[in-house]
């Protein structure tokens, strides 16, 4: 009897210990469902940072508003893969081709590394999507560049975005907050760049009737 037990939880043990290494074995580079594209509201980010004149980003007069934060190769499940492959370096004429809507150079080289190796795509070809996906999405004109601080109905907001842009759904985005200030905003999109519902995981997490937007500098 005793006998019987022990196989039973090395059995158990076994296939718990295969279903871990099956979630850390290495994505292959392309497998993945679709993209999701992250735009950080820049001027939320640089009060984070203490306004750092030093940072590329938030230099004075840069007036940055929507940024890319990343274009993430997702999984409808929502395990997501990440570092799918050895980065090869990249080039700084790739480097320097996104800095205007991806200003810092740290930035693009960790997101090439963490999320571009597992697009299957090399690093210009990447970085050209990367481009095309944040000029697909077409903000509001009202929330670009505000010269000052903007209160805004969470609710509004996103219908705006969905009137701005034919054929984005409310399931095909959503908006990042805290308790008062707008972060990110996260766009689902096949691997043609076309709009899609996102999978598991890709929720609003904007629990305000309004939140704020802070002006660009």
């Amino acid at each position: 009897m005793r006998t019987g037990i022990l196989i039973s939880v090395l059995l158990a043990a076994g296939a718990i210990n295969a279903t871990a290494q099956r979630r850390q074995a290495p994505t292959a580079p392309g497998k993945f469902d679709y993209y999701l594209l992250s735009l950080s509201w820049s001027p939320q980010y640089c009060t984070d940072m203490g306004d750092d004149p030093q940072d590329p980003q938030c230099a004075p007069g840069r007036r940055y508003g929507f940024v890319v934060h990343g274009l993430w190769p997702q999984n409808q499940d929502g395990n997501n893969p990440r570092t799918c492959s050895p980065a090869p370096r990249l080039d700084p004429q790739t480097a320097n081709s996104m800095l205007d809507v991806m200003p810092s150079e740290q930035l693009i080289v960790h997101e090439w590394g963490s999320h571009g190796t597992c697009s299957g795509l090399p690093p210009a070809d990447f970085f050209k999507l990367t481009r095309a996906a944040f000029e697909k999405l077409k903000i509001p004109a009202q929330y670009q560049r505000p010269n000052a601080n903007l209160t805004v109905p969470v609710q509004q907001f996103r219908r705006l975005l969905a009137d701005s842009n034919p054929g984005l759904k409310p399931e095909d985005f959503a908006i990042y907050c805290d308790d008062t200030y707008l972060r990110e905003v996260r766009v689902c999109l096949d691997k043609n760049l076309n709009f899609r519902a996102c999978g598991t995981r890709v929720r609003d997490a904007c629990r305000i009737d309004a939140m704020l937007l802070r002006a660009v500098k």
